[in-house]
């Protein structure tokens, strides 16, 4: 005989009564099975059909940064806007302006091994592009292009930032000049957002500019 697991909402929460489909299946489960595909926006994504299972995305913690893989899909910057407005993930204005540009290029078919450094790795007032970059450097790290912010961004949600110990991950590309400011893509936690990060007016020394302690710094692996 079957059975179905009730739960009286009304009582608890002040809500209506819910029945479940699954008795062997307890609220904490279900709660773990949406912190799995990455939070309430990920498990709607799933429902609709835009996100598979296989697409859950994996990570590895290396101890001072953080290891993963992506791969480049071939969208524009445009086709990158349009996609983030499907999924109502807001793009701040001087971002959307660099997609829109010539300044952002795409590939397609590159497999990125993405290395993410952790501010936390180093003291305050050593969180700078110089000793940042000659760190990254030393360890056979290198530029990663503009569009890896938006294969993190797309792939990863807000809870797996969280998860990796980032209040957000900022790509080290080479910095973009707009409206005289130098703009690195960032991709925070605490929204579902793709922003950039004004670091220093254009005519300033950028390696001045320090990062906070829970602050990812994306690079990738040098290729031979």
């Amino acid at each position: 005989m079957s059975c179905t697991f009730t739960v009286t909402w009304g009582t608890i929460m002040g809500g209506p009564v819910t029945s479940y489909r699954y008795p062997k299946l307890v609220r904490s489960q279900l709660e773990d099975i949406v912190e799995k595909l990455g939070g309430e926006d990920q498990a709607r994504r799933f429902l609709s059909g835009g996100l598979v299972i296989s697409d859950v995305p994996t990570w590895r913690d290396e101890g001072e940064f953080v290891s993963l893989t992506l791969c480049s899909r071939g969208r524009t910057g445009p086709e990158w806007t349009q996609w983030f407005g499907d999924y109502d993930i807001d793009v701040d204005q001087e971002a959307e302006d660099i997609l829109m540009s010539a300044e952002f290029q795409s590939t397609n078919g590159v497999i990125y091994h993405v290395r993410i450094l952790k501010g936390s790795t180093y003291d305050d007032g050593e969180r700078t592009n110089s000793i940042i970059c000659a760190d990254a450097h030393g360890r056979q790290f290198s530029a990663p292009p503009p569009e890896l912010a938006c294969l993190i961004r797309s792939t990863f949600s807000c809870t797996h930032v969280q998860r990796m110990g980032f209040d957000e991950i900022i790509v080290m590309h080479q910095q973009i000049e707009h409206e005289n400011h130098l703009y690195r893509f960032a991709v925070p936690h605490g929204a579902l957002a793709l922003t950039t990060e004004p670091e220093d007016e254009a005519d300033e020394d950028e390696e001045e500019y320090e990062y906070e302690e829970d602050t990812g710094l994306a690079f990738i692996l040098k290729t031979p």
